[in-house]
């Protein structure tokens, strides 16, 4: 699975919008293409993504 797919998968279990996940981070137009894999994020956004939703990269 793709780092986007992931994130996308796991931001719709907790229920979720990308505007709260992305708060802070992100904007949530950078979310949605890295959820549809046309962006990919450095490793300072995915990392904090990740944190967010409780994933350990």
């Amino acid at each position: 699975m793709k780092i986007g797919q992931l994130i996308k998968v796991e931001r719709q279990k907790i229920n979720i919008r990308q505007d709260e996940l992305a708060q802070g981070i992100c904007s949530p137009s950078y979310l949605s293409k890295i959820e549809n894999g046309t962006a990919i994020p450095g490793d300072e956004v995915q990392h904090m993504l990740l944190q967010r939703l409780n994933i350990s990269p």
